[in-house]
């Protein structure tokens, strides 16, 4: 009887179809690795698709998940062509680049100054607004930009906690 087991290798070619069925144009960096205490793959990307949606799409085929409470992992199939499969790859990561990251996130905080109440610290850096750092803020908010760089729906999303923003 033939094993049921993926590869670490074999669920990156997965991860990386499901990518291309989603995102169609979006150029994909999927990598694997094995090492010691298990194994993952790494999904990058620059602008595109927020982090998200890629998600949704790649973290399915984690076969591993680690729980701090009890200090242990679990483990459980994952489905491939409707059948349940076992993966020899634990996690999936995603990290999306932004193009002129800088130039976003310093926008982004001069739009919470702008609109928020904002508390002044001694420095810029040091300005907060409610319990988080503006500078906190902004860099989520250029993190969490829309695939146009747009920052209006990571304001909503970000500072404003709305969970409905597009």
């Amino acid at each position: 009887m033939a094993t049921n087991y993926l590869t670490c290798a074999e669920t990156a070619v997965l991860v990386r179809g499901a990518l291309k069925k989603a995102f169609p144009g979006v150029k994909f960096r999927v990598r694997s690795s094995t090492y010691s205490g298990g194994a993952s793959i790494d999904v990058r990307w620059v602008d595109g698709p927020r982090r998200a949606p890629v998600e949704e799409v790649a973290k399915p085929f984690a076969g591993g998940s680690f729980d701090g409470m009890t200090d242990s992992m679990s483990y459980h199939d994952i489905e491939v062509d409707g059948q349940p499969r076992r993966t020899l790859c634990d996690f999936v990561f995603c990290e999306r680049s932004v193009t002129d990251f800088a130039a976003k996130s310093t926008q982004a905080g001069a739009m919470i100054r702008e609109r928020c109440s904002v508390d002044k610290g001694t420095v810029p850096s040091g300005d907060r607004w409610g319990n988080d750092w503006v500078d906190h803020l902004a860099t989520a908010m250029a993190h969490d930009c829309d695939a146009d760089g747009g920052l209006e729906n990571a304001f909503q999303r970000i500072v404003m906690r709305d969970s409905d923003a597009a």
